[in-house]
């Protein structure tokens, strides 16, 4: 008899929302599965404020630990697709950083990444998430209004 635990196979459709204030991961068909915010550790607040000076006494340009990036694998893991929003440019792009971070440590989980989408993932809500996630997959089907019109305008 085996000792290991047996393995899950990923299943199903995830949305990761990054930024460096914290992620938020949507289980897109996952029926009674909330969104789920993980923030990364900030000891010294500096997350809170992006923005930097010139001559940056301390010369901090917002690298993030690595053990968040491990953890927001952790929590992808029973998925099979993942498609990743967020916004950024060099050091500030979270997309970027976690996806240097898989190709390093998760060769697995990076090739269940199916894309990624550009825009202030500050700003959205839920709905404009699932409009960006719908436009990505070309899901253009009829929606049921709760009123009995099916696709109508």
């Amino acid at each position: 008899m085996s000792t290991q635990p047996a393995t899950i196979e990923p299943m199903g459709h995830a949305i990761l929302l990054i930024s460096y204030h914290g992620a938020d991961i949507y289980p897109t068909d996952a029926s009674g599965s909330a969104p789920r915010r993980i923030v990364p550790e900030d000891p010294n607040g500096r997350l809170r404020t992006m923005h930097h000076k010139a001559n940056n006494p301390e010369g901090w340009y917002g690298r993030i630990e690595r053990s968040w990036y491990a953890e927001l694998a952790e929590a992808l893991r029973p998925a099979a697709q993942i498609l990743i929003i967020g916004n950024g440019k060099g050091h500030s792009n979270g997309t970027l950083q976690f996806m240097q971070y898989l190709a390093q440590h998760d060769h697995d989980l990076m090739k269940r990444i199916v894309g990624s989408i550009e825009s202030d993932a500050e700003d959205l809500t839920e709905a404009d998430i699932l409009a960006l996630a719908r436009e990505f997959y070309g899901d253009d089907s009829p929606r049921d209004r709760g009123d009995g019109r099916w696709g109508e305008n």
